[in-house]
């Protein structure tokens, strides 16, 4: 029997946090004595639509002889890479169990990862957002009801006055072009920065090279690093079979350039910590914890320790950037407002002292 390709990939994938949960079960089961084949089941007949389906067909997979990562590969969208060659190396160790306890502690830290990231950038999306609607709302329909007024009158404006009435002028006649070449430029640019070419390498180099947003990147990336390789060497991988895994979670393509050196190193014989430490890509908290876990034989447990404490860093400065981000967002919005609002008044104001 073959293993049936989904006809589900046009519907959506399994969401991390599903993944998450149904790993963590498994694992309990598995760990309990639950045979593959009956976990699998049961995790069928709990879910539902699209993810009961595939479970099935897993499921039936096994029963027809296949392998549980040659299963999982049918479901490239729902399984990644990283998440089968961690179930390839605990069938082949029979670690399995083991193996998916692993996965699942790797999915609670990267899934919250994730969630400090979207955190720290949700309200400052908002504030700026709102801020200018509201803006762009009062520029190109209140203002110009208000200075038409003024302009009608032949009376000499403040120039700040001067100066809004400009802006909104400019913004009424020329808005709507300049929203259609900015989104084309976006399209052209995301686009661009998919296809992995030259354009994304320079623009994931400069993003690292900024003040505070590249820090935040690099420590996101080190400690995605530091787990899953940790992971893999965990799981009974040999190193470089285990680098060629942990590359594969890596977003940033200067990163993942320089991964690819380490590894070209690495398989030339030269200590891992080492080669980290001659790319220089990474903070040099990584490449010292390696190399005392390569001399001391406790290589699994110094990566383990650099990922914690990236993540720990990583929150805590993220935090310590919205406590600012945040006040400083909403005093330069209120600014801007108070300052169209002053324009508005003045001529008023002025009025009102001749009379």
């Amino acid at each position: 029997m073959k293993i049936r390709k989904s006809s589900l990939f046009s519907e959506t994938k399994i969401s991390s946090a599903t993944l998450e949960l149904l790993t963590k079960q498994m694992s309990v089961l598995l760990s309990s004595g639950v045979t593959l084949e009956k976990t699998l089941h049961i995790i069928e007949l709990q879910c539902r639509g699209r993810t009961s389906k595939i479970f099935k067909e897993l499921s039936l997979s096994i029963q027809s002889g296949h392998s549980f990562a040659k299963a999982l590969s049918k479901y490239p969208r729902d399984f990644s890479d990283v998440y089968r060659g961690f179930v390839f190396a605990g069938e082949n160790s029979g670690q399995l169990s083991e193996v998916f306890f692993k996965l699942s502690k790797f999915l609670e830290m990267r899934n919250s990862l994730k969630k400090s990231i979207l955190t720290a950038l949700t309200y400052p999306f908002i504030v700026v957002l709102m801020s200018s609607l509201i803006i762009i709302l009062l520029m190109a329909y209140v203002v110009p009801e208000i200075t038409t007024v003024y302009t009608s009158q032949s009376r000499e404006l403040p120039l700040l006055t001067i100066g809004l009435i400009f802006i909104s002028d400019f913004l009424i006649k020329w808005g709507a072009s300049i929203s259609l070449l900015l989104g084309f430029l976006l399209v052209m640019m995301t686009v661009a920065y998919s296809k992995k070419t030259k354009f994304r390498i320079f623009c994931d180099f400069f993003l690292l090279k900024l003040p505070v947003i590249g820090k935040l990147m690099l420590l996101s990336e080190m400690a995605m690093f530091a787990n899953t390789l940790n992971m893999s060497i965990s799981g009974g991988l040999d190193l470089l079979k285990s680098l060629q895994i942990t590359h594969r979670v890596t977003s940033n393509m200067h990163l993942l350039l320089n991964i690819k050196k380490v590894i070209n190193m690495v398989r030339e014989g030269v200590p891992l910590g080492k080669a980290l430490s001659k790319t220089a890509a990474y903070p040099k908290l990584l490449p010292q914890l390696i190399t005392i876990g390569e001399e001391t034989g406790q290589l699994a447990k110094m990566l383990d320790l650099c990922a914690r404490q990236s993540i720990e860093q990583f929150k805590s400065q993220s935090n310590t950037v919205a406590i600012f981000l945040e006040p400083l967002l909403i005093l330069s919005m209120g600014v801007l407002v108070m300052l169209i609002v002053l324009a508005v008044m003045m001529p008023l104001i002025e009025m009102n002292v001749v009379i």
